[in-house]
């Protein structure tokens, strides 16, 4: 009922219409929110003051005003202010208008106070957006640059994976065909011993023909036969590459200790490291036991041992 008298005060011809139905109210008013009441004192009093009755509508609507201004209702605070100084400013009331003139500045620089907390939050509201979202292109950056390096760690890893396998797998075929070739210089070694033990076979029959033929007096057949040499230049040639291949190190090593030896010296140590006896050494050199024992007694000269230190120790302890 209130907001009706409201409305018919906007329209001049219902403004008897708006005094009646707020005096009708009255007695009720006792049941009002305390906001309505001044609602109610509000708009009796300009029914009061639009149908000639200042003196008792000016009276509610300071009572009204006073009230908004108590509940903090500024709005409606202004509306009541703004009639009050219309009448006191008609009426020449001046104190009365500078009164409420005051009371309406202060609210018209609370509003404008209020504006610019408003425009300042704006600006904080602004200023914090911008920055969050500078903030968020910067981590959308960092992401991306992280994402990029972890890429490349995985394009590195993936390729030093990759190296590492074909390292891994060229070592391995390297280290198989070292073993081959290792096993194919053992075979070699081997055929070589075989041939020594045909050799011996054949060392036994000219013995027997070197008998004979020093029964018969036929020096120059002897000759002939003791000249033989079982070990011809391509077996010593093989013999010596496939030696090298299994014991690598061995030549250089004597070699760079004892540089003054021969080739005749060298190739008796390589047998004497085979395990060759004298007179094995003899058959596949092709010359006697005197003269292997000859070769020998150079080779302690040249490596300078004492009587009492053995050739076959010295010569093999560069196999390790």
């Amino acid at each position: 009922k209130v907001l009706t008298v409201d409305s018919y005060l906007d329209y001049p011809d219902s403004v008897q219409k708006a005094l009646q139905l707020a005096v009708s109210i009255c007695p009720d008013s006792t049941r009002m929110p305390q906001w309505a009441r001044y609602d109610l004192n509000l708009h009796l009093g300009r029914a009061l003051l639009e149908t000639g009755k200042a003196s008792q509508g000016i009276p509610l609507i300071e009572k009204a005003a006073r009230g908004f201004a108590r509940m903090d209702m500024i709005g409606k605070e202004k509306n009541a202010n703004r009639i009050l100084m219309d009448y006191y400013r008609r009426m020449r009331m001046d104190d009365a208008f500078f009164r409420c003139y005051d009371r309406d500045q202060l609210f018209a620089d609370s509003l404008n106070l209020d504006e610019k907390i408003r425009a300042v939050a704006a600006a904080n509201i602004r200023f914090d957006a911008e920055r969050k979202e500078k903030e968020n292109k910067l981590l959308s950056a960092q992401v991306e640059l992280q994402q990029h390096q972890l890429f490349f760690n995985i394009y590195i890893s993936i390729a030093l994976l990759l190296l590492l396998i074909i390292s891994i797998a060229y070592f391995i075929t390297k280290r198989k065909a070292n073993r081959l070739l290792l096993e194919k210089r053992k075979q070699e070694i081997q055929k070589l011993m075989a041939r020594q033990q045909e050799l011996n076979r054949h060392n036994e029959l000219l013995t027997g023909q070197i008998e004979q033929a020093m029964a018969a007096n036929n020096l120059s057949t002897v000759s002939q036969l003791t000249g033989q040499s079982l070990l011809s230049k391509e077996d010593e040639n093989t013999f010596r590459k496939s030696f090298a291949a299994i014991y690598p190190l061995y030549l250089p090593k004597l070699r760079e200790k004892y540089p003054q030896l021969t080739r005749n010296e060298e190739l008796l140590a390589m047998l004497i490291c085979m395990n060759q006896s004298t007179d094995e050494i003899a058959l596949i050199m092709g010359i006697n036991r005197s003269s292997v024992n000859m070769i020998r007694s150079r080779m302690r000269k040249k490596i300078k041992l004492t009587k009492e230190e053995s050739l076959d120790e010295v010569i093999k302890q560069y196999l390790s």
